[in-house]
């Protein structure tokens, strides 16, 4: 099944489906640096200098079992500004991926801890879990597959807190973690 129609077919449902195997995550400790590295990266965005994106993208690559190579990154004042906004222009999610190691992988972990409500994380657990194929090198890597997954996950967030509520009552999430994070993490978890 291609990415397009595997995308198609994900729903609220098939997350609380996902939510059901996930087991606890609280000592998992890609989950447990989270919110620690979530709020060093919240209070620094107010500085918005390039020094604070090398800073972050470091960050983001420690969580990664990559080496970060960064390249010169964007005119500042639109960077902003796209992140702010959630931008899924192809042309900045070009730039941002090619700014990071020329991964949109990095890439949107880069823009989930800048702009966590409007950014979800896309990584190859995550393409695997919607397509049902671990054929993802090239497919994690596609600005316009990353697009799509941001646009369907926005399009579910106003089912979503159905969802965290599950995941808050299986105490497997805090009350902070927003509806994008939420679905990903089912997804990245998801086992099937």
């Amino acid at each position: 099944m291609n990415f397009d129609d595997a995308l198609n077919k994900l729903s609220i449902m098939s997350l609380i489906e996902y939510a059901k195997n996930i087991s606890d995550i609280n000592n998992d400790l890609v989950y447990s640096s989270y919110s620690k590295l979530l709020n060093f990266s919240s209070s620094c965005v107010e500085t918005k200098n390039e020094n604070l994106l090398i800073g972050i993208a470091h960050m983001v690559y420690g969580w990664m079992p990559t080496m970060l190579e960064y390249r010169e990154i964007i005119e500042l004042d639109s960077f902003w500004e796209n992140v702010k906004a959630g931008s899924l222009d192809i042309n900045f999610l070009n730039m941002i991926k090619s700014s990071i190691n020329n991964s949109i992988v990095g890439g949107s972990k880069f823009l989930h801890f800048l702009n966590p409500m409007e950014y979800a994380i896309f990584d190859s657990r995550v393409f695997s879990s919607i397509t049902k194929s671990k054929s993802y090198e090239y497919n994690t890597n596609n600005v316009e597959n990353y697009s799509k997954y941001i646009i369907k996950l926005r399009s579910m967030r106003n089912e979503a807190n159905e969802l965290k509520q599950y995941l808050i009552g299986k105490r497997l999430i805090s009350h902070d973690i927003g509806l994008m994070r939420c679905m990903e993490l089912c997804l990245f978890y998801n086992k099937n």
